[in-house]
């Protein structure tokens, strides 16, 4: 067995090598996805103890920072002690998502990404995003950033006639996606 197939290359970036398997993501026994447009936790139960995951991927902004220019807020929105109390902006809301979770699965871990470059979107506010998804990673315990502004490939022109149907990625789009997720994480 060749060991160095499984360890990190020296210089290696989160999305040189796409996993088709999911690698070490596999360790996770349920993963939960939270994000933008197409889930949304109230209806899916989320908040329910007999659904606990063990690790959940968050990838939210789109819609609340760049389509609706909500106030970004930032750490001091959080309080700690009752999530109930977190301001109403993108920081708190953010941050009350994971104290919820955190609540129901305690040693869960938690993936939050950040948008990837797309020259269709608010830059300033994408880049708002991701300054806010760094700092949340920073701020709670097994909390990691999975920096798609930075790694993966820009959502340009070439990416949204391969991938995207109307103003949403298409089957195709979500798999890779999901496929760059499980490299990064693994």
């Amino acid at each position: 067995m060749n060991l160095n197939a499984y360890m990190p290359v020296a210089g290696e970036r989160p999305l040189d090598s796409i996993l088709q398997d999911g690698g070490f993501c596999s360790i996770f026994r349920t993963i939960g996805c939270i994000g933008d447009s197409r889930t949304f936790a109230e209806e899916k139960g989320y908040w329910d103890p007999a659904l606990a995951c063990e690790a959940y991927i968050l990838a939210l902004g789109v819609n609340d920072l760049v389509n609706y220019h909500h106030q970004p807020g930032t750490l001091a929105d959080i309080c700690l002690t009752d999530w109930r109390k977190n301001a109403q902006t993108f920081t708190g809301y953010y941050a009350q998502i994971i104290q919820r979770l955190k609540e129901i699965s305690p040693r869960a871990k938690f993936f939050l990404m950040t948008i990837p470059r797309d020259a269709n979107m608010d830059q300033e506010a994408v880049l708002l995003q991701g300054s806010v998804i760094r700092q949340l990673g920073a701020f709670f315990d097994n909390t990691y950033v999975l920096d798609f502004y930075r790694y993966a490939p820009p959502y340009d022109a070439a990416f949204r006639d391969r991938f995207f149907l109307g103003g949403h990625m298409s089957p195709c789009g979500y798999l890779l996606t999901a496929k760059m997720v499980a490299s990064y994480i693994d």
